[in-house]
């Protein structure tokens, strides 16, 4: 009897170190993603899109630098300028690099 309870007692300590080791180093290098709606109010950039601004619902503002070969709705990026003119709702989908910089990574057009 107390061979079978150390076997089990083993096992669940190798299952619990085994799930830990695939799941920190999970914790530690996935960017995290969130998401944001509001209307543009800056983009910045000579011909190419550098940052662009988004305004929120409570008037917080949030800047973001567009992941290499971002479109916004499939259209060239540069296209966010428009939405800036417009004041068209967009919603920024982002990731948070590790230094906490904000990459936006999907832009989607919200407004009809």
């Amino acid at each position: 009897m107390k061979a079978s309870w150390k076997r089990s007692s083993t096992r669940s300590v190798l299952i619990l170190l085994v799930a830990v080791a695939v799941l920190l180093p999970a914790c530690g290098n996935e960017p995290a993603s969130d998401e944001v709606v509001g209307i543009v109010s800056q983009v910045t950039g000579d011909g190419t899109v550098a940052s662009f601004v988004i305004v929120d619902a409570d008037g917080a503002s949030r800047a973001f630098v567009p992941a290499p070969g971002l479109t916004c709705d499939g259209e060239p990026l540069e296209h966010l300028r428009a939405h800036l003119l417009e004041r068209d709702r967009i919603s920024v989908r982002f990731e948070t690099t590790a230094d906490g910089a904000p990459i936006a990574v999907e832009i989607t057009h919200l407004d009809d």
